[in-house]
């Protein structure tokens, strides 16, 4: 048994419909390699995705990688 096989691994991604179907199709495609292991997706949303105006704002530059 491989050590993955009784672990947890945490896939974070962005809320966006595309974001969320390649995690999709990225955990099909993991767990029929390793079945015995559990994928934990959650959403990670940045300033760049809930502010609604233009991304200069916030600083444009970098507006996806802060909380």
């Amino acid at each position: 048994m491989s050590p993955l096989a009784t672990q947890t691994i945490r896939l974070g991604t962005r809320p966006s419909p595309m974001a969320m179907e390649q995690t999709g199709r990225f955990a099909e495609t993991f767990r029929t390699q390793h079945p015995g292991t559990t994928l934990d997706i959650f959403k990670i949303t940045s300033e760049g995705d809930a502010h609604r105006g233009p991304l200069s704002q916030i600083g444009g530059k970098g507006a996806f990688c802060l909380r």
